[in-house]
């Protein structure tokens, strides 16, 4: 019995910090794309499609910097744990870009979003995939994301259409 309930741990933590977390940080890169496609004017779609393009040439900065900065050595498996100031600082920035995303996308600043989630989502996947030196503070952070995404829509489930649908 006891053999059945660490396997049944093993797959949920694997299932977790190797599909799900992974699959939420890709998450923003696409949300990124999708913004610029939800775009109508011509001005701010060309606004928010160099931001996306722009947050992917930051991003090869960002690789380029850390390929000159990372040995072999330091690709080891970090252990998981959770950061709360992590999750908290998540949480809130969430809750915050939600709510300022509905000005922000009928602004002329829809490609500094479209750069910021193009180039965070990138780097904290290949940080956390490749580097994993920060995974258990990338981890938390990102539950924290998910969790103020969603107790945002709770609170205001309206803003969901108005947000990404334009209604």
């Amino acid at each position: 019995m006891n053999s059945l309930l660490l396997a049944l741990q093993k797959m949920i933590t694997f299932t977790l910090f190797w599909l799900v977390v992974p699959f939420m940080m890709f998450q923003f890169i696409v949300l990124g794309k999708n913004i610029v496609r939800w775009v109508s004017e011509p001005e701010r779609k060309l606004s928010a499609r160099a931001g996306w393009w722009a947050g992917l040439v930051l991003f090869g900065f960002f690789l380029i910097y850390q390929a000159s900065a990372i040995s072999l050595s330091s690709l080891h498996e970090a252990p998981f744990t959770l950061h709360i100031p992590s999750a908290l600082i998540g949480f809130v920035a969430a809750g915050f870009v939600l709510w300022s995303l509905q000005s922000w996308l009928t602004s002329k600043a829809v490609g500094l979003i479209t750069m910021f989630l193009s180039f965070s989502g990138s780097m904290c996947l290949y940080n956390y995939l490749f580097i994993r030196i920060h995974n258990g503070m990338l981890l938390s952070a990102t539950l924290g994301i998910a969790l103020g995404c969603l107790i945002y829509l709770v609170i205001f489930p309206k803003d969901w259409d108005r947000i990404f649908l334009g209604r």
